[in-house]
């Protein structure tokens, strides 16, 4: 697994506005997941704009919270993986998303980083 120092957005400069990088935190038995970076057409989907804030599993009103069920099988896996699903965004629109999960770390410390990127439709 590279480490996230390795990754250079450069590479992936077309598509890294459809692309968040999430810092993962071990808690408790349960990874903490935090906004290191969200791309502006994310910020534009999801209504507002996360960088810095960490994911509260139990906030009713989490855009597009069930990304981290797919964090969480991702993280526990210790491998990357692809989701696809639907969720209401803040402005009642319905948004279809294909998303792809791809972890960083090393041996020491497992995964540390996420980043995931989006394809999306609003209906």
């Amino acid at each position: 697994m590279p480490e996230i120092a390795h990754f250079n957005p450069a590479a992936i400069e077309d598509l890294w506005p459809q692309c968040m990088k999430l810092e993962t935190f071990p808690a408790q038995g349960q990874p903490q997941f935090t906004y290191r970076y969200m791309g502006a057409k994310l910020i534009t989907l999801f209504g507002k704009d996360l960088t810095g804030q960490t994911i509260d599993r139990n906030e009713s009103r989490y855009p597009f919270s069930m990304i981290v069920l797919k964090l969480e099988e991702a993280y526990f896996l210790g491998k990357g993986c692809e989701d696809e699903s639907q969720f209401v965004n803040e402005k009642s629109k319905l948004i279809k998303y294909r998303a792809c999960f791809l972890p960083f770390g090393n041996e020491t410390k497992g995964i540390t980083h996420f980043i995931v990127g989006l394809s999306d439709r609003s209906f």
